[in-house]
């Protein structure tokens, strides 16, 4: 029901940067589809039955979105900000300027964390990852001033951008998921500017089976391809190995598969979920009432001034305490709002966060969307990078506010530091109001 609201908003050309059908498609692709494969596979599966019930407890975070986005509905904000004396706005061969070096001031932060670089200095490699707001950012605003330009082939090129995302994450880091979830965020930005935008909902079902295909043709490749990454191989023998997993070795999904369906566990969350819970009843596991969140709080701590910091972000070994079940040394799992808010407070408390977040996802995209329209760049940026840590719904509480923060960091360096110091005003073709 939340997915049919967001695209009724959308259809009825209400404000919106995207981010809301994000973050909802960003939960179908880690409780829904999967689940909905092993519902209907005519394959045996042990895990079936935790996965039902890990799914009920998501209908309730379903539910808490709906009453959330609803909620924020009801907010009355002017679809254009008032103005101020004093403020400037950017025309939109300003915002193609400000977006390109967007663009590339993000690449080049990214990409220095490739080099290891960050490592040197303490707290900055938790914030190294923020960089790719600035990047993603970048391109949707580089399409939305191009198109207000007229020229909307470059701007279909400029998003076309992000596909070479996922490449880059795989061969620098051996890890797909990342660049997917850039990719999402630019088509679910550019999707409301569809010629014909019942026709993006119509392949939906089609792009979902290459998806899916996608992701199994990976996970049977990965080890052979992480062999190579974290090996520091020289980068012919990287693309070699994706080549020939990826490409030579394609494979559509097949429901019937043993094989395929198996793999599609790490994309099926209402596993852990539903473990989850039994393993608390099972156990009588004590809840944290709120440590967790305690847990996000300091790691808004640098660590350069706080070393011997006692939490360190990551919910690498989380999954294990909760579920009770042990994972391969070094294999990282992420365990999500919906297992962070239950394991803080129970079931009913997936409800409520769910509605907070929706609601303060909805407000924040209505936000970046009525920067956008009025010519104020900047703020789009900031509402982007606070809102773009929050699609990652597996991640946890603690590395989302090391993450936002990064984020807004980086952006505010672009603003003042970095532009002032290489153009001038004029070159934003800027209109001062007042």
């Amino acid at each position: 029901m939340s997915f049919g609201v967001i695209i009724y908003r959308m259809f009825r050309g209400r404000p919106t940067g995207g981010l809301l059908l994000c973050f909802w498609v960003n939960m179908a692709m880690n409780h829904f589809i999967a689940h909905l494969c092993w519902d209907i596979t005519p394959v045996y599966l042990t895990d079936k039955y935790d996965s039902d019930q890990g799914f009920l407890l998501t209908g309730n975070a379903m539910a808490g979105l709906l009453i959330g986005i609803v909620l924020c509905g009801l907010v009355p904000l002017k679809e254009r900000p008032s103005v101020t004396t004093g403020m400037t706005l950017m025309t939109p061969t300003g915002q193609n300027r400000f977006a390109g070096w967007a663009v590339g001031f993000g690449t080049v932060l990214w990409l220095l964390g490739f080099t290891g670089v960050y490592g040197l200095i303490p707290s900055l490699t938790a914030v190294t990852s923020s960089a790719a707001a600035v990047v993603i950012g970048g391109l949707c605003l580089k399409f939305w001033a191009l198109r207000r330009l007229g020229r909307t082939k470059s701007s279909w090129r400029w998003a076309a951008v992000i596909l070479m995302y996922p490449l880059i994450t795989v061969l620098g880091s051996g890890f797909l998921g990342f660049g997917v979830s850039g990719v999402i965020v630019v088509a679910c930005f550019v999707l409301p500017y569809l010629r014909f935008r019942w026709i993006g909902v119509i392949l939906t079902p089609f792009v979902c089976y290459v998806g899916l295909s996608l992701w199994v043709t990976y996970a049977a490749a990965r080890e052979e391809i992480r062999n190579q990454v974290w090996g520091n191989k020289a980068y012919a023998d990287r693309i070699d190995a994706a080549y020939t997993g990826m490409i030579v070795e394609w494979s559509w999904f097949d429901i019937t598969d043993q094989s395929q369906i198996s793999r599609l566990e790490r994309l099926n969350q209402n596993i852990l979920v539903g473990q989850m819970v039994q393993y608390r009843e099972q156990t009588s596991t004590k809840l944290e009432y709120g440590d967790m969140f305690t847990n996000a709080a300091s790691a808004l701590v640098p660590r350069i001034l706080w070393p011997n910091k006692p939490f360190y972000a990551g919910s690498g070994k989380l999954a294990s305490q909760y579920t009770g079940r042990e994972f391969a040394e070094g294999t990282s799992v992420g365990i999500g709002y919906i297992m962070e808010f239950y394991v803080n407070f129970g079931a009913w408390v997936v409800t409520v966060g769910f509605i907070l977040l929706g609601f303060t996802i909805a407000l924040l995209d209505r936000w970046a969307a009525m920067a956008l329209s009025s010519g104020q760049s900047n703020k789009y940026l900031y509402s982007f990078a606070i809102c773009l840590p929050m699609m990652n719904t597996l991640g946890y509480l603690a590395e989302l506010a090391p993450s936002i923060v990064g984020g807004v960091i980086y952006v505010y360096l672009l603003v003042n530091f970095i532009l002032p110091r290489f153009n001038s005003q004029k070159s934003f073709n800027r209109v001062a109001i007042g």
